[in-house]
């Protein structure tokens, strides 16, 4: 087929970019780089990223489905969406068809997850909640656990959420066990998988129906429980919340989130950044057509920024199921289904937000194929803001797919599909995604097949999307685009920046470890141990922050 003149013209670009980077490789290699004056290096970094941004803003246009652009670096579809593993079975009981549902997952700093889900009769009552943790690679540790202490009627809809360190904190609602209807307990464990005292009850309110629990942490451990309940603001459902420390204690009381309470909010999502400023979003009738998406934002001490606001830009017909994802300084997404928007029924689609809740850019459809329903969306962020959504997709039976992005919203590959082939009869469902601070993530899902008498709960592993060189942009009138090469780094790492910088190096948990102020255009790394960082620069009150791996 013969291309048309934007991707010959893309091509060429990038023929181009690619030569100047085998050059900075080479220069930097040989030590030559090493030699340049300040100019010469910042205006060779600063013409790579001017490439970077215009290839970028190419590839937005022609929407290309056999390349991606990363952070100025093509790579393949396939790289791009590259699993570390075959598609593998998490649960280990098998009760029937339909027997495992509802998974969550989450994920440490380093990639260490755990998986939770509703599990059918096999705690000896109705439905009960189990786990199975992993370690990075995607090794099993430890058999399949039980959760749930109290085992009378259902145990359902759990919601799992995990520190920097590999601490974790599972909710669920329980039915009958606060006294009425449904009530939202939750159990606290550390990185070893062993239980830290006993269940508890995280609801004040017990009155008619308390669930559908959401939870979020932060690095330290700190966490928020966030739900659904019954007539308590006065009007059909409204959304409550709990904060705790990191050793499981209450801060403060259960308050309200929404403050329109006519009609019904459900559905919480709740997301949280390393040093505890959190967000709710959730699914309420009040955007003027049936359903709409909202949000409620949080600093660290648990007080209200702002107001509750609208995030749906497209009002007509019903959007619903909201997935909120954080990165580690604050930033965020949210994601939902929206019904008719996408030109047939239910499609998915997302808004970023800056740390001060600025909305960034505009909603973005995320599904590519559009046929019939795209639902169910679960998002993840890593720390500098890459981010992933997965959803279910119906065509002869529900599959899940996925698709991910770049901390600017740049799409990344395209739309692939997350179970696999021999998964191709019955239906895959609820998807749950994670990701760790350095952008590898897991997807979980429910398949079901009554053709092949098959149940169970099934994960995928990916590896971070590819990083050099790491780019960022300072947060002032400039827009000034940020470039720090070597990435990976060993002793000096260079940026395309001219005068006084400040310098923080951080770990995944957000802890400082180096604290330097440059005017040289550089800084070193050496003595660092090897590992994935966050470097914070400082200019006339800019900041910006990257990713950096340090060999």
């Amino acid at each position: 087929m013969k291309k048309s003149l934007p991707h010959i013209q893309y091509s060429r670009l990038f023929s181009l970019y690619q030569k100047l980077y085998a050059r900075l490789n080479k220069h930097f290699s040989t030590g030559r780089f090493k030699q340049f004056g300040k100019a010469q290096q910042y205006k060779l970094l600063n013409r790579i990223e001017r490439l970077r941004v215009q290839l970028s803003r190419m590839e937005q246009g022609l929407k290309l489905g056999g390349l991606a652009l990363v952070f100025g670096t093509a790579i393949s579809v396939q790289q791009a969406n590259a699993q570390t593993s075959p598609a593998f079975k998490v649960s280990t009981y098998t009760g029937g068809a339909g027997a495992q549902r509802n998974t969550s997952v989450a994920m440490d700093s380093e990639g260490d997850f755990v998986f939770t889900w509703d599990s059918y009769i096999e705690d000896g009552s109705i439905w009960g909640i189990f786990g199975q943790r992993y370690d990075k690679s995607g090794v099993a540790v430890g058999a399949e656990f039980a959760i749930n202490t109290y085992t009378t009627n259902s145990q359902s809809n759990s919601s799992v959420a995990m520190d920097a360190d590999g601490d974790f904190v599972v909710s669920w609602q329980s039915k009958g066990q606060d006294g009425d209807n449904y009530g939202v307990y939750a159990q606290c464990y550390d990185k070893t998988g062993a239980k830290v005292g006993n269940e508890f009850q995280v609801n004040t309110y017990t009155t008619n129906y308390q669930g559908l629990p959401s939870i979020a942490m932060d690095a330290a451990g700190d966490f928020v429980i966030s739900w659904q309940s019954n007539s308590q603001d006065g009007s059909s459902y409204g959304i409550y919340a709990q904060r705790y420390n990191e050793s499981g204690v209450k801060v403060g009381g259960e308050f309200q989130v929404n403050s329109y309470t006519t009609s019904s909010q459900a559905a919480p999502s709740a997301a949280m950044d390393n040093y505890g400023s959190f967000i709710i979003s959730w699914g309420s009738g009040h955007d003027g057509s049936n359903y709409g998406i909202y949000a409620q934002r949080y600093d660290k001490s648990g007080a209200a920024i702002g107001n509750e606001f609208q995030v749906n830009t497209y009002t007509t017909n019903r959007q619903a199921n909201p997935s909120a994802a954080m990165n580690a300084d604050g930033d965020f997404m949210i994601s939902w289904q929206s019904y008719g928007q996408d030109g047939s029924k239910y499609g998915v689609y997302a808004q970023r937000y800056d740390k001060t809740g600025t909305v960034v850019g505009s909603e973005f459809s995320v599904n590519s194929y559009t046929t019939n329903n795209q639902i169910s969306p679960s998002a993840a962020m890593d720390a500098a803001g890459d981010f992933v959504i997965s959803w279910e997709s119906y065509g002869s039976s529900y599959g899940i797919y996925a698709q991910r992005y770049d901390k600017s919203g740049a799409v990344v590959g395209t739309n692939f599909l997350v179970n696999t082939s021999t998964q191709a009869q019955g239906s895959k469902n609820d998807p749950a995604v994670a990701m760790d601070a350095a952008g590898d993530f897991v997807i979980g899902f429910e398949y079901t097949s009554v053709v092949q008498n098959i149940d169970g709960i099934y994960a995928c592993l990916y590896n971070a999307i590819p990083m050099p060189p790491t780019t960022g942009v300072l947060s002032g009138t400039n827009n000034t685009a940020l470039v720090l090469y070597p990435n990976p780094a060993k002793t000096d790492v260079y940026m395309n920046l001219e005068g006084v910088t400040q310098v923080r190096l951080m770990d995944l948990s957000g802890k400082v470890l180096k604290y330097v102020t440059t005017g040289n255009s550089s800084f070193s790394v050496a003595g660092v141990s090897p590992g994935i960082y966050m470097v914070e620069l400082t200019q006339n009150g800019e900041k910006a922050m990257s990713k950096l791996v340090i060999e």
